[in-house]
């Protein structure tokens, strides 16, 4: 696990301000972690949220198909990467399903051990409905992201999705270097930028526009949807 020590001490040492005879003093780290902090803010105006990655955990009941996520300690998930559902230490991979999947499930009481799930993303609160609706008590561990709030502290210890870790050091580099009356090197500017562009391709929301356009054929007008 990685904590926001160790993202403030790499950030020091892209700078040169790091080092095994040179120990970052605490009154440098909690600089650092300032800046850290705020950087953070910033992406979030962006658009480009950060994210970490959680386990937690709840249990079913018998007969009972859809739980809330206000059951995990932290509430609903940004986004659901996976879940398992154990049964006598074994556990079982859930697939996840789309609400047309779950729709197309012609007996949706039919009991016995999940082997699928569909996460409804409603807000405040998700819901998880499995297939086939749990016959017993079993525990679900739920993967999923959640939006890294600002405020860390040093001891914070964070669990971030591949690539988020790079563009966090390097881009915390270029910020602190003036606050040390030094440079980055090539290397660390170009993944700063590269790191941090990668980073906003995967979280752009693509949006859907539908106009209706008339057509003719026949003698009539008929209405197509056109993507844009």
């Amino acid at each position: 696990m990685t904590t926001a020590r160790d993202i403030v001490e790499d950030a020091a040492a892209e700078i040169g301000e790091l080092a095994t005879d040179t120990p970052l003093s605490s009154a440098d780290a909690e600089r650092i972690l300032r800046r850290l902090n705020r950087m953070l803010d910033s992406w979030s105006n962006e658009r480009l949220m950060v994210y970490e990655l959680f386990d937690e955990t709840f249990s079913t009941s018998a007969g009972v198909a859809s739980y809330s996520s206000s059951l995990l300690a932290s509430g609903r998930p940004v986004k659901v990467d996976g879940v398992t559902v154990r049964v006598s230490n074994v556990d079982y991979p859930q697939t996840i399903v789309s609400a047309a999947d779950y729709d197309a499930i012609g007996n949706k009481t039919a009991g016995g051990i999940p082997d699928r799930v569909y996460p409804q993303m409603g807000y405040p609160n998700a819901t998880f409905y499995f297939f086939p609706v749990p016959s017993g008590v079993y525990t679900v561990t739920v993967s999923a992201y959640r939006r890294l709030q600002n405020g860390l502290t040093l001891s914070t210890t964070i669990a971030l999705p591949p690539g988020y870790e790079e563009a966090i050091v390097s881009n915390l580099a270029m910020l602190i270097a003036p606050m040390f009356g030094t440079k980055v090197s090539e290397e660390t500017a170009l993944s700063a930028r590269e790191s941090k562009a990668r980073i906003k391709r995967v979280n752009m929301q693509h949006s859907e526009m539908t106009i209706d356009l008339p057509t003719q054929r026949g003698g009539q007008y008929l209405d197509m949807g056109v993507i844009l």
